[in-house]
């Protein structure tokens, strides 16, 4: 393990400890943020919007010296972002199954009344077997797409 994979590893386990409220208001009031009443762990405090990580390491005894800027602003970048980021993933992930959605060869566009004319039209004219397909129709809408699913969904309950 080089030695900044050993740096990264070391602030990881850093972000689980927990601090008491004596050792890191001090470094939140600076930053002008809301002090603590309880421990929290390092991971939560970094989330605050102008707290850094390096002031909380120093708040827990543990010099930053040794740390790369680089290191320690990918680590506290992850750690700020790790909801918006975990909330993308999982979008990008249902993205990935819905345009994978399977369309069957004979479906009757024309009949799907909550799709726009124009898309029932070209729809019927490519006949695309994905979503995805679908998607990249020039003239079918984000709201033709949606309706799709939802009209394709209805059709095959019906037929089950």
């Amino acid at each position: 393990m080089n030695n900044d994979a050993m740096k990264w590893t070391g602030l990881r386990e850093a972000e689980g400890a927990s601090l008491a409220p004596d050792a890191v208001n001090r470094v939140l009031r600076a930053a002008d943020e809301a002090p603590i009443s309880s421990p929290q762990r390092i991971g939560e405090l970094v989330r605050r919007p102008r707290v850094r990580l390096l002031s909380l390491l120093e708040a827990a005894g543990r010099s930053g010296e040794d740390l790369s800027d680089e290191v320690v602003l990918s680590v506290e970048t992850d750690l700020k972002y790790v909801g918006y980021i975990e909330r993308e993933r999982a979008a990008a992930r249902r993205m990935g199954e819905l345009m994978a959605f399977q369309l069957a060869p004979d479906l009757p566009f024309k009949s799907f009344l909550s799709l726009s004319t124009e898309a029932r039209q070209k729809l019927e004219r490519v006949r695309p077997t994905t979503l995805a397909q679908a998607s990249r129709i020039p003239g079918i809408s984000p709201s033709d797409l949606q309706n799709l699913v939802t009209e394709v969904v209805k059709l095959r309950r019906s037929a089950a």
